[in-house]
């Protein structure tokens, strides 16, 4: 976080054969009134599976390309810069660059806020979306309801409390979106969901090139890269955004639910770590029998800077060590060994869950005392564990005032 916003990502892999989403968050500094988020995902393309493409997802190259193409070093930008910043990143795409492999697979859908804080302690924000994914804009948890209004007397089409604004997916069956793709020689199927030319169900993308024709400009194409970009102001502090992908949405209970649940925690709760709220919307897909990669980001526009130096987690490792009936991990299946720890290195963690000794968080970095027979995530919980810790340390004998890195991966 830094001075203006807040925020939180989580991720997991699911069942499918590999984990092609990509997340990019950017607060600056601590002091900083910015920040941008990108959740983009990807579909068509297995990352570290068979064949070694694990660097050429559209996802990771567009995640990265898209924080270059709009960095907020010139303040946010609008609608015009943001479509022209998206064509170009196609561009890169389909050529390659510097560092990154000609016309990678696959193709990518993003979800985007770019948001300011305003000198009168307003936001002022960018909401961007490209095909499958969705995202929404709510009212702060302190926000009280008008008297009189209800999801029942909201007209059709239109937000209901608490939320602001809902973005809706790109379909092949929208008249608009159909009409582009006819004219561009391609059929829309009348399967569910509906699919371009029997294949692809998501209308615009970056990427996908087998659906584009390069004498073609974007808004004439079978799949369009250009993003719906809405313009707002005078966000009150605290409102919430969150970005997720098809799979989250097709299994939550809808927009209004989940603001609302996200709203409910931070009520109650107010300085509430928003990794944990992200992760507990992802551990409620899991029971509602959500099998896909799932990815979801939490922001709030409200002042974020003693989260600045908030550490990347994974929860629930225990699953890594055994399975829920504490079977010996080696009885998984071999391919799900080697996704985990594709996962777990793409994420920047070690091979091994390595939980600190005292609350038992798994962060990066972890560091491990000089005597090499305790971990820990802080400098706090090495404190509160060298009374007992040092009867049996064999490090030299003196207080805490460092400890060694634990590696970022096992040789």
């Amino acid at each position: 976080g830094n001075a203006a916003v807040r925020g939180a990502a989580a991720e997991l892999q699911g069942w499918r054969a590999g984990h092609d989403d990509a997340l990019a968050v950017c607060f600056g500094d601590a002091g900083a009134s910015s920040a941008a988020a990108w959740l983009v995902t990807g579909h068509g393309v297995s990352v570290g599976g068979g064949g070694g493409g694990a660097s050429s997802s559209a996802a990771e190259v567009a995640a990265v390309a898209l924080g270059e193409e709009l960095s907020l070093a010139k303040g946010l930008p609008d609608a015009s810069r943001v479509c022209d910043a998206f064509r170009k990143v196609d561009g890169r795409l389909r050529a390659g660059g510097s560092g990154e492999p000609a016309a990678v697979a696959g193709g990518a859908s993003v979800a985007g806020v770019l948001v300011a804080c305003e000198g009168d302690g307003s936001y002022t924000a960018r909401l961007v979306q490209l095909g499958d994914v969705r995202l929404l804009l709510a009212q702060s948890p302190g926000e009280p309801e008008p008297e009189g209004e209800s999801a029942a007397d909201a007209p059709s089409g239109t937000c209901c409390w608490p939320l602001i604004l809902v973005t809706d997916p790109h379909s092949p069956a929208s008249p608009a979106e159909r009409a582009r793709i006819e004219a561009a020689g391609g059929e829309v199927s009348q399967t569910n969901p509906p699919r371009i030319d029997g294949s692809l169900a998501s209308s615009r993308a970056l990427g996908d090139f087998e659906f584009k024709d390069p004498s073609r400009l974007p808004h004439e194409q079978k799949v369009n890269c250009e993003p719906d970009v809405y313009e707002l102001s005078g966000l009150r502090p605290g409102s919430l955004c969150i970005l997720a992908g098809k799979a989250f949405w097709d299994v939550m209970p809808g927009p209004a639910a989940v603001a609302g649940t996200v709203r409910d925690w931070l009520a109650r709760e107010p300085k509430a770590d928003l990794g944990d709220l992200a992760a507990g919307l992802l551990r409620s897909c899991l029971r509602l029998q959500c099998r896909g990669s799932l990815s979801v980001v939490l922001l709030q526009f409200a002042d974020g800077a003693g989260w600045s130096t908030a550490l990347d987690e994974i929860q629930n490792f225990g699953g890594l060590l055994g399975d829920d009936c504490g079977n010996n991990v080696g009885r998984q299946d071999d391919e799900v060994q080697r996704q985990t720890l594709l996962f777990l290195r793409r994420c920047g963690f070690p091979d091994e869950p390595c939980p600190c000794d005292v609350c038992e968080r798994w962060v990066q970095p972890m560091s491990r005392c000089r005597c090499q027979r305790a971990t820990y995530c802080s400098k706090a919980c090495q404190r509160a564990a060298w009374k007992e810790h040092r009867s049996t340390c064999e490090a030299p004998r003196r207080a805490p005032s460092g400890a060694e890195p634990v590696a970022s991966r096992t040789p």
